[in-house]
């Protein structure tokens, strides 16, 4: 019925989630989470176009770093784009 979670940290079942969907994906349909130091201002993004959340360790916020990857994965799993972070260099297409 309920399934017990024996994790040390958030961060850990972050980490298990996005494993845990991989491996039941080919290899051009998994989730990619990459770290980005970009300026204090950038926020985190998330690029459901290719299944990829850039974390900016930088970002001065007040949600908590497992808040705000749970947040970006919920973009990916939804196929959301929003325009609201266009302002952003790391949401920005450098090819």
């Amino acid at each position: 019925m309920y399934e017990y979670l024996d994790y040390s940290s958030p961060l850990e079942y972050f980490d298990d989630v996005i494993v845990k969907y991989n491996i039941k994906r080919s290899t051009y349909n998994r989730i990619n989470v990459v770290e980005v130091h970009g300026h204090e201002y950038d926020p985190d993004v998330a690029s459901p176009f290719d299944n990829t959340i850039i974390i900016n360790p930088n970002f001065k916020t007040k949600f908590s770093l497992p808040f705000r990857k749970f947040h970006e994965l919920q973009h990916i799993l939804n196929g959301e784009q929003h325009k609201t972070y266009a302002f952003s260099p790391l949401a920005r297409n450098h090819a």
